[in-house]
């Protein structure tokens, strides 16, 4: 079993929310703590606090962490719809941690047995902070699993959309939310696992998936039903504000696939590379250095059929033995 810690920005997107359900409900990994991050750190504390209660996970500590950017040069997204479907009153998730959610990753790696693995799943504002405020947090790290970046714009595509290139920087939120974090994050000399975004877009429930995760009864099951619905039309929106047709939005899994591959390496191909950010057109970009020395790990396939099999039958509980301790 894994040890992860989790950061997030749960309640925009909806893929945050089915990846804490998976890494509570799941038994490949021990999920220690989930912090959160961006716009209404607070809101989204209640709401992972909500999530690990209704999958059964009171012990799993919340913490709510930074709203601004490192340098508060850029504001964070929030849409208003965050919380809507999950949080049913002004009192649920009310009793997340007390402690700042830096310092909770600080206190989590200092007092952790093992090395755990970080899976970050929003902006790098918390990770970056945590990283200067005790340096020491990088030795006690097995990995850092990014979800961000964009390597190909065209990869991105998977042969059914012709997506541009600026376009498909702009639909990496992740990074380009905090680019100064981001280079903290980068240049810490933590074991960087980057999950390129270009490759967990070609990862997705179908409205059949996301139908069958509501036809279970259990609290949990149901609200997670109510948020895809929720997103589902607002993502349509956004992204036909750019340009790009009505089928392209979906419930994507880019968080998900982190949490499963934190359980299940197998899932993935993977290899060392040197990547760099770079700002361009006030996009913040990823770009590999062919022949550069290597400065991480990036994953270069996934085994899309077998991740999100796995996803949806742990959440909706079906799971069985040969599902445990993959890692």
């Amino acid at each position: 079993m894994n040890a992860i810690l989790i950061d997030t920005d749960v309640g925009t997107d909806v893929d945050d929310a089915l990846a804490l359900a998976l890494a509570a409900c799941w038994a490949a990994v021990d999920l220690r703590a989930v912090t959160t991050v961006t716009t209404n750190p607070r809101l989204r504390a209640r709401l992972a606090r909500k999530l690990m209660l209704l999958a059964g996970r009171p012990d799993v500590a919340v913490a709510a962490g930074c709203g601004p950017t490192l340098l508060r040069t850029k504001p964070g997204l929030s849409l208003g719809h965050e919380g809507q479907g999950i949080l049913e009153n002004s009192e649920d998730g009310q009793d997340f941690h007390p402690e700042h959610a830096v310092d909770l990753i600080v206190d989590t790696l200092r007092n952790s047995p093992t090395k755990p693995t970080l899976v970050c799943m929003g902006p790098l504002t918390n990770v970056a902070l945590a990283i200067i405020k005790e340096p020491f947090i990088v030795e006690r790290l097995e990995r850092v699993i990014l979800v961000g970046g964009c390597l190909s714009a065209e990869r991105m595509g998977g042969g059914e959309f012709d997506i541009p290139e600026q376009v498909a920087h702009m639909l990496e939120h992740n990074l380009n939310s905090d680019g100064e974090a981001a280079q903290v994050v980068w240049e810490a000399g933590l074991p960087l696992l980057l999950v390129p975004t270009d490759l967990t877009y070609r990862l997705w429930f179908d409205e059949a998936e996301v139908a069958l995760i509501g036809s279970g009864s259990s609290p949990l099951r149901q609200a997670l039903h109510a948020a895809c619905e929720i997103w589902l039309p607002i993502f349509r929106g956004l992204t036909g504000g750019i340009g790009l047709p009505e089928t392209f939005a979906r419930a994507y899994l880019h968080d998900p696939f982190a949490v499963a591959l934190a359980g299940n390496p197998a899932l993935a191909q993977t290899r060392p590379a040197q990547v760099m950010l770079q700002s361009l057109d006030g996009q913040l970009r990823t770009r590999e250095i062919a022949g550069g020395p290597p400065n991480m790990e990036i994953v270069t396939a996934l085994d899309a059929p077998m991740a999100k099999d796995l996803i949806l039958r742990c959440l909706t509980g079906t799971c069985d033995a040969a599902d445990e301790g993959m890692g």
